[in-house]
């Protein structure tokens, strides 16, 4: 989790493109391959509900679990689903995306300082939102 969080960024990605893709035209949707249509709209469905505050705790079961699986694709879209509505809110936030490829921060609070140092005024309250959400 800590070691690439653009995987969560990706996810969040995901999210995004079930969204606009719910809202589709009926032949868009039928022009596209059965797989293709099955894996768009199970991007919601494919979560793993969790207390994301507990990934705050480097001794919690789910830190250990992302830290050791970097790929656990449902915990993943958890957390993109949780993230969605700030990064809706403020759409400028991706814009700061590219300032934690280079961080490489031992614990999430350490993460969420560098990148409200790092990140613009506009988006500092954004990634306190963020940081909230781990932090409660």
């Amino acid at each position: 989790l800590l070691d690439d969080p653009l995987l969560i960024i990706r996810d969040l990605s995901e999210v995004i493109i079930q969204l606009r893709w719910s809202v589709s035209p009926e032949p868009i949707k039928q022009s596209c391959s059965t797989m293709f249509n099955e894996y768009i709209e199970g991007i919601f469905t494919r979560k793993k509900e969790f207390d994301l505050t507990t990934l705050s705790q480097n001794n919690s079961f789910e830190y250990r679990l992302l830290n050791d699986d970097e790929y656990k694709r449902e915990h993943n879209n958890f957390i993109a689903q949780q993230l969605l509505p700030i990064f809706e809110t403020n759409p400028n936030l991706w814009k700061e995306i590219f300032l934690i490829r280079t961080y490489n921060s031992s614990d999430l609070n350490t993460f969420f300082k560098k990148w409200s140092s790092d990140s613009s005024a506009e988006n500092k309250d954004s990634i306190l939102m963020i940081k909230q959400l781990f932090f409660n």
